[in-house]
Parts: structure tokens; C-alpha cells; sequence
């Protein structure tokens, strides 16, 4: 007759040892979905197209003010900003990209004119204009954007009015 021993008895799974099995699965599953949902939204944010007007739309402004934002401001690159003018729509992610980089319209933070600005600070327009080439870095407008463009987006308007 052969000797059974403690290592050649089968080990009996407990109750909480099934529990933490099941709680490793499901944890597993929660970050796979997790991280195929991340993927998910940025495929679809990079594949869904809206036309450029919605920008227009949300900002207030005319076609060619926009335009001058884009061409001065965002891309401040000719050949980028003629790629931009061929397309029609553009992808949710870049949408989200122009918004961050404009800033999003509100009562505190809004598009505001060269007029509007001196005339809330009674500075001049050589003042402003100075103010712009001696903090062009920190409000990131450059001297011949701030020649070509009499209107501001949110973003740029604040920095603005905070070196003024």
C-alpha cells in the first residue's frame, strides 16, 4: 500500500479564495474597458468630421476674422494655414485643439476689439500696441499678428488686458 502525504492531497478551494478570483476578473475586465473606451473616444474624436463653421458659430465672428485668427494666431505658418483652407470639416479632436488654444467664449473671458480694450483701460492705440511688442511671448501674439487683427479671441484678450 503506498503512502499518501500531505503533498499528495488535493487542496481544497476555500470560499474567499473563489472571491478573490471573481474580484481579479472583474478588475481585470474594468481596465480593458477602461482602456477600449479611451481608445474608442479618440478614434472617434479624430474621425468625426464637423464643418469648420461650427467654430465660426461658437466664437460670434465673421468668416474673415476667424480666418485671420486662424492664419496670424493659431498656425502663424503659411503652408499650415493653406492645408487648413483646403478642408472643409475638420475631426472633433482638432475642434477641442482650437477651443483649448482660443479659449472658450464666456461672460468673463470674451472676444473683445483693440477699441474695447483702450477704451477699459483709456490707454491709446500706441500704448496697446507697445504693450503687445514688449509682452508678445507671455500674451503669444506676435507684432505683425496684432497689425493684421482688430479682433481678439477670449484667450489672447485676457493676456492682453493683463499686461495692459
Amino acid at each position: 500500500m503506498a503512502n499518501i502525504t500531505d503533498k499528495d492531497e488535493p487542496v481544497e478551494e476555500t470560499h474567499s479564495d473563489k472571491r478573490n478570483l471573481i474580484a481579479w476578473i472583474i478588475l481585470c475586465v474594468l481596465i480593458a474597458l477602461g482602456i477600449l473606451s479611451g481608445v474608442y473616444h479618440r478614434w472617434v474624436k479624430k474621425n468625426t468630421k464637423v464643418y469648420k463653421g461650427v467654430l465660426i458659430e461658437k466664437y460670434g465672428v465673421h468668416k474673415k476674422t476667424f480666418a485671420k485668427w486662424m492664419r496670424w494666431i493659431y498656425f502663424q505658418d503659411e503652408n499650415k494655414f493653406q492645408e487648413y483652407t483646403k478642408k472643409k470639416k475638420l475631426s472633433q479632436f482638432e475642434i477641442e485643439e482650437i477651443i483649448n488654444f482660443f479659449g472658450e467664449p464666456t461672460p468673463t473671458m470674451s472676444i473683445l476689439t483693440k477699441g474695447k480694450i483702450i477704451g477699459d483701460r483709456d490707454g491709446t492705440y500706441e500704448t496697446l500696441r507697445s504693450t503687445v511688442l514688449h509682452f508678445s511671448d507671455k500674451i503669444g501674439l506676435s507684432i505683425e499678428a496684432y497689425d493684421a487683427i482688430d479682433v481678439f479671441p477670449p484667450l489672447i484678450a485676457q493676456r492682453i488686458l493683463k499686461h495692459y
